[in-house]
């Protein structure tokens, strides 16, 4: 994979940006780093630099891993605090752990977020979430 040193201040930012980006959604699909080099052609070695934020990918390269996350390659671009809005749903769901209509301060705002998550999800994964819940539902209305 063709990598861009990050040689000037705003290189090392977008680099560390992508870095960022990258990591939080390999981690989220419970990826490995071998996976995701393979999945979109290019060396560990030169995909580790790039998640380490030590250089930037080649512009066919962060094509791919946006198509790979489901990303657009802008959001791979942005600030992670600017990111965190549209972070895979395993990454930041995983840590909520409330309820719709357990007393939670806002339902209305988790379901939101919660139907953001779903947007984000593979369809396969995405029908055994609609499985699961449909499970739970049957067995909340069971007596």
């Amino acid at each position: 994979m063709p990598t861009r040193t990050t040689n000037t201040p705003e290189c090392r930012a977008l680099a560390n940006n992508i870095a960022t980006n990258l990591k939080v959604r390999r981690l989220a699909k419970g990826l490995t780093q071998a996976e995701v080099a393979d999945a979109v052609g290019v060396n560990i070695e030169s995909f580790s630099r790039v998640e380490r934020g030590l250089s930037l990918p080649s512009f066919p390269t962060l094509l791919a891993l946006a198509a790979l996350y489901g990303a657009t390659p802008g959001e791979l671009l942005e600030s992670p605090t600017t990111a965190t809005a549209r972070t895979p749903p395993r990454a930041r769901i995983r840590h909520n752990r409330e309820r719709p209509g357990s007393g939670a301060a806002d339902d209305g705002e988790l379901f939101l977020r919660l139907i953001d998550a779903a947007r984000s999800l593979s369809t396969s994964d995405l029908a055994m979430l609609v499985q699961q819940a449909e499970s739970l539902a049957g067995a909340v209305a069971t007596p």
